[in-house]
């Protein structure tokens, strides 16, 4: 009571849920560091890991003159940025917004295309889309869970290609990341050496860690020939999975049941054998069937 008045407080019923924080955007932030790009060294930067000027615009790409570091949006929503440091002997190659969950970068590619990538790097996922492919980056090996969660809360009809760093930290991942989209009946294939090449061993001079590094290395072609007969196997081998499952099914149900049962009498399997007595093998329609006992 104060001055003659009473104030009641009335505790929030227990059921009654939190309104909803809003998405976080960035949108400002991006679009500041993607005009700032033009001209800086962190066009030169990505220029030099080989993505054209069409990309950086296409993807929004911008630069941070501050920090030193490109801006790398992680969807059109503006809901997160990554950084990196163009500096070459900066410890932080990687940079990201502290306190902001970190999203899979460009999941919209899951549902947009019959095939596509998994890499661990943002520039990876930029370099395989530069050149034909559609990708998402995990962002690291430890991201795994973020494809997995996406996945779970929205099935995808594509074909997953994964194609992880060709490390044994990558190799590793990729083998518990098939297990899971397995598990999930998502048909996916290991496009490691499809794209990076057979060699493991990095102090071969044909050894490459990674899509962005074939794009730098071996140029675009090279990159570019590799997806195009990667995504076209990997359809291919998808569409005679989904074929042999279709005839199974087909030999199991209906009339394809019975058009199975009929050509398997006809095998020698189930041919009479004559007892020699005709009339007992008029009257078995030829003779003793194999494993009949009469």
């Amino acid at each position: 009571s104060y001055e003659g008045l009473t104030v009641h407080t009335v505790p929030p019923a227990e059921d009654q849920e939190e309104p909803a924080a809003p998405p976080p955007s960035f949108k400002e932030e991006i679009e500041k560091y993607a005009a700032a790009l033009p001209g800086s060294e962190g066009e030169t930067y990505l220029a030099g890991r080989g993505l054209t000027q069409e990309t950086m615009a296409r993807f929004r790409l911008g630069y941070d003159a501050y920090r030193h570091t490109v801006t790398i949006p992680y969807n059109p929503q503006g809901s997160y940025y990554g950084r990196r440091s163009t500096l070459p002997d900066s410890n932080r190659k990687h940079d990201n917004l502290y306190g902001v969950p970190m999203p899979l970068f460009n999941a919209a590619a899951l549902y947009s295309a019959e095939a596509c990538y998994v890499v661990e790097s943002p520039l990876c996922a930029i370099s395989i889309t530069q050149e034909g492919g559609a990708a998402v980056a995990i962002s690291g090996v430890g991201g795994k869970t973020r494809l997995i969660d996406q996945l779970k809360k929205k099935p995808t009809g594509a074909a997953i290609i994964l194609c992880l760093d060709n490390d044994d930290a990558g190799r590793k991942a990729t083998a518990e990341i098939g297990a899971e989209l397995d598990a999930l009946q998502v048909f996916c294939v290991d496009g490691t050496a499809a794209i990076m090449g057979d060699t493991q061993d990095a102090q071969e001079a044909q050894y490459r860690k990674d899509p962005n590094e074939v794009l730098q290395r071996s140029g675009a072609e090279e990159l570019r020939r590799a997806i195009a007969e990667t995504t076209a196997e990997t359809i291919r081998q998808r569409s005679m999975t989904a074929q042999d499952q279709e005839e199974e099914r087909r030999q199991r149900t209906g009339a394809g049941m019975v058009h199975s049962f009929l050509e398997e009498i006809q095998t020698h399997k189930y041919e009479s054998v004559p007892t020699g007595i005709t009339d007992i093998d008029r009257a078995l329609g030829g003779g003793f069937i194999r494993q009949w006992l009469i």
